[in-house]
């Protein structure tokens, strides 16, 4: 817990998460200055470890942060009211890149730290995302699952277009080239109508979310 942060009014707590996140986004966990946090922030380095008692701390709570926020955005109601697991998928995801385009921090922090390796946090982020992707098909309770072909594995299947999406991120991140959400969505769109055709009986295989929400 992190009361001393919780209780600052909301202006400052975003103040401090939003520099956060930019120097995390833009350094490894090693070299990220939380000297240059706290100056970004407009407050000193010591108010900056009284409200996360070291590094370690502000990163992990970051990360969880992220997610939260992430869920808010996705689960709406209009996101409640999809049945259509690859509608679901698509809905989730241009939600997402609704939230890159006013903060394009956000996605390079995360695909950073998903993929963080020999750090001081990286044991804890690995468990975190171990519980989390176990969590993924509470994403999908609504979702009319008699659309699949008869074997159809949907756990294997939402895990496989994580990992190509994982992927996508990691290989851009990597070369060093951005990570630019419509042309994200666009790949996304075409995987999503690929596995469509595979995995749905003939009569679900056309329609989709349109993106108009």
């Amino acid at each position: 817990m992190n009361e001393q942060f919780e209780y600052l009014p909301e202006d400052k707590q975003e103040r401090i998460l939003n520099a956060a996140l930019e120097i995390f986004s833009k350094y490894d966990y090693k070299h990220a200055s939380t000297e240059e946090i706290a100056s970004k922030a407009g407050i000193s380095k010591g108010m900056l470890f009284y409200y996360f008692h070291n590094k370690k701390s502000l990163y992990l709570y970051l990360y969880d942060y992220c997610e939260k926020m992430a869920l808010q955005q996705v689960c709406d109601e209009a996101f409640y009211s999809l049945d259509d697991y690859f509608d679901i998928l698509e809905y989730s995801a241009r939600k997402k890149a609704k939230i890159i385009e006013k903060n394009p921090y956000f996605m390079d922090f995360a695909v950073r730290a998903f993929y963080s390796a020999k750090e001081d946090v990286s044991e804890e982020l690995q468990k975190t995302n171990t519980e989390r992707t176990g969590q993924l098909l509470v994403y999908f309770k609504n979702a009319d699952l008699s659309k699949f072909v008869e074997g159809t594995d949907i756990e294997e299947l939402t895990h496989m277009l994580l990992w190509m999406t994982d992927g996508y991120m990691n290989e851009k991140r990597r070369s060093g080239l951005p990570i630019k959400s419509e042309e994200l969505m666009n790949d996304f769109h075409r995987w999503i109508n690929m596995f469509r055709s595979l995995v749905y009986k003939k009569e679900y295989m056309h329609g989709g979310y349109d993106g108009t929400n």
